[in-house]
């Protein structure tokens, strides 16, 4: 399934508390969250109005340390923010 990418990144800012980052680049936007722990999770959305692929979703919530099911839940509304803090887990190292 395509989303939009504002749209995911008005989901996550608004129902999961990220923030926008200010970053050099003008071509995406970065938004972040602190996780208990010290966590830090990083993701960025392109700026342009083109859906996201199905690759791309999957890419960004391996960037949140979340399975592919609970990043949809978690945009689909179907999960609460307790929830998504007690089962995210740290993002692998990149290879």
């Amino acid at each position: 399934m395509t989303r939009r990418p504002d749209e995911v990144r008005h989901k996550l800012q608004t129902k999961f508390h990220f923030r926008q980052h200010s970053h050099r680049a003008t071509d995406h936007v970065y938004i972040v969250r602190s996780l208990p722990g010290d966590r830090i999770v990083v993701t960025k959305f392109s700026r342009g109005t083109r859906d996201m692929s199905d690759g791309l979703i999957g890419a960004v919530a391996r960037q949140l340390g979340v399975s592919r099911e609970r990043f949809e839940q978690m945009i689909g509304c179907t999960v609460s923010e307790a929830e998504d803090v007690e089962t995210a887990r740290p993002p692998e190292p990149p290879r």
